[in-house]
Parts: structure tokens; C-alpha cells; sequence
């Protein structure tokens, strides 16, 4: 269902992107002068922009929806610590969080 979004708005993106270049106007002017100086050739002009990003995200959406990407679970984004933040215990095959838990059930 999340991947739902993405793929809507990227396909949004690049079947019209005029009004979301108009508002993308202001930030791509100051992006531009640093695409200039990649060793590569980039595009500069907002329309263009914004039609590559609703590509990447559309691709992205159809990527969550296929399961060939998957949501990093919150705890493990970037800069955090992939540790639970309350003591766990395995019993078998059943996890068990210990009093203290968010929800305080087992699970």
C-alpha cells in the first residue's frame, strides 16, 4: 500500500510536470550551479528534474511493491542503532519482549 503512493506520484511526475516544476523552480536554481561542475553532464532545468524524480520514485514504488526492496524497519535507518531499545529474550521459536516493551504483550 505504501508503494502505492510512490508509484502514483512518480508516474504523475513524468506524464505532467509542469506544475511541480513551477513550485521545484526556486530549489533547482540553486542546484543547478553544482550539476554544472559534475564531471558528467547533467540536466539542469526544472522540468527535467522533476521528470527524473518521479522516475526514480515510480521505480522505486514498483521496486516495494515487487519485495525486491524492502522499508528499512525504523530502528535501523542510518545513524541509528539496530539494537531493541528494551531487553529481548527467545523462548523457543516464540520471541518475548520483557516488561517494559512499548506495548508490554508478548509477540
Amino acid at each position: 500500500m505504501l508503494s502505492a503512493i510512490f508509484v502514483a506520484n512518480g508516474a504523475q511526475a513524468l506524464v505532467n510536470p509542469d506544475p511541480l516544476a513551477i513550485r521545484a523552480k526556486r530549489v533547482t536554481d540553486r542546484v543547478a550551479p553544482l550539476l554544472e561542475k559534475a564531471p558528467v553532464q547533467l540536466p539542469t532545468d526544472a522540468r527535467t528534474l522533476v521528470r527524473v524524480n518521479g522516475a526514480v520514485q515510480a521505480l522505486a514504488g514498483l521496486l516495494l511493491a515487487s519485495g525486491r526492496a524492502a522499508a528499512a524497519p525504523r530502528r535501523c535507518w542510518p545513524g541509528r542503532s539496530c539494537r531493541p531499545r528494551w531487553p529481548v529474550t527467545r523462548s523457543g521459536s516464540t520471541r518475548i519482549r520483557r516488561s517494559g516493551g512499548p506495548s508490554g504483550s508478548i509477540s
